[in-house]
């Protein structure tokens, strides 16, 4: 899976070493060498994965991230919706982490941030996913996070309502 326009790492190589599998993700990816066998939204992965629902971050195309809802154990599951850095990450990551107000503090990643202004069709996409049954976020950039995750998500994303 692909997650987002911006994070097609390694799945060429992985795609290579697994010719039977089937590479998932948005049509935004950027990595003219990959090639996609279908999109999150297409009837084959829906069909292929019962247990989850597809759930696209509206308004924010920079990104053009699909976040997946696991329901039988509650768990979101994206990379970039959410970032935070822990003392058991690597150093560069925790001195980022401290420059960007990442530091054990969930945040959208900085460039996202910068480019998602405050709109409506984010902000719904946000409540939507918070409304669910959540026990966790599962996301790349951190641990998971299972203490309050419909706050924390509201919290994180509190920047694009609109005033």
């Amino acid at each position: 899976m692909v997650p987002n326009c911006f994070h097609p790492l390694g799945a060429r190589a992985t795609a290579a070493r697994s010719p039977s599998a089937k590479v998932v993700g948005p049509a935004s990816v950027r990595d003219p060498q990959l090639s996609l066998h279908m999109a999150f939204q297409d009837a084959g992965f829906r069909s292929a994965t019962k247990e989850l629902d597809v759930l696209p971050v509206e308004g924010c195309s920079f990104l053009d991230e699909t976040v997946l809802f696991h329901r039988p154990t509650g768990s979101l599951i994206r990379a970039d919706l959410v970032i935070r850095a822990c003392p058991r990450d690597h150093f560069t990551w925790r001195w980022a982490a401290r420059l960007t107000g990442c530091w054990e503090t969930v945040r959208p990643p900085p460039d996202v941030k910068s480019a998602t202004k405050p709109n409506d069709a984010t902000a719904r996409s946000i409540d939507r996913m918070a409304a669910l049954p959540l026990t966790r976020i599962l996301v790349a950039h951190a641990d998971p996070i299972d203490d309050s995750p419909s706050d924390t998500l509201l919290e994180a994303w509190r920047f694009v309502r609109t005033p």
